[in-house]
């Protein structure tokens, strides 16, 4: 990716700056043709990560090799951004990722079909109130999705990782400081 690329936002209300930064960082180091960026109403855990749905209303299904999108509920997504390269400038967000589908169809809709060289990162949108970032990023990498999630606290001004499924307090850290480095180049 050009160095002079960056994820052009404008709106910090909308997205916390951390989550700008991871964002920037995934689109510099893996150079992904599109981003999104998906805000969820609350707090999610890491249940989430590759979570493909209920399989006779009780038992939950996850997709380990082939992704699907996870199942929020439509309701529960604040905001739906879409961003391409190679500048990733904000575009027109496109059809909904999130919608009303039974259970069964839920576990066909597979991200690499539905939006395929698209990085996602849902996040959290009441973080700055509750104190806690959700964060969960499916990237395509070498024909495979690489995908972690990540729960951060806020200490003072400083938010620190709490629960890390996939990905290293190192490597997140390496994501938002080559994020930040993008942003501020």
């Amino acid at each position: 990716m050009n160095e002079s690329a960056q994820l052009r936002l404008t709106d910090e209300s909308v997205l916390h700056v951390k989550v700008r930064e991871i964002a920037s960082g995934i689109a510099s180091l893996y150079a992904p043709k599109t981003l999104m960026l998906i805000a969820v109403d609350h707090w999610f855990g890491s249940r989430w990560l590759e979570f493909a749905g209920k399989m006779l209303g009780m038992a939950g299904v996850w997709s380990h090799h082939k992704p699907c999108i996870p199942p929020f509920v439509p309701a529960r997504i604040v905001s739906q951004r879409r961003f391409v390269s190679p500048n990733y400038v904000e575009t027109d967000a496109g059809s909904p990722l999130h919608i009303e589908v039974s259970s069964s169809f839920a576990r066909r809709r597979k991200l690499a079909i539905i939006e395929p060289d698209t990085a996602f990162v849902w996040y959290s949108a009441d973080s700055s109130v509750t104190g806690q970032m959700s964060l969960m990023a499916y990237i395509p990498f070498d024909r495979k999705y690489f995908n972690w999630y990540a729960l951060l606290e806020r200490h003072g001004d400083d938010w620190k990782a709490h629960e890390l499924v996939n990905i290293s307090d190192v490597e997140l850290r390496s994501l938002q400081d080559s994020g930040f480095q993008n942003l501020v180049g």
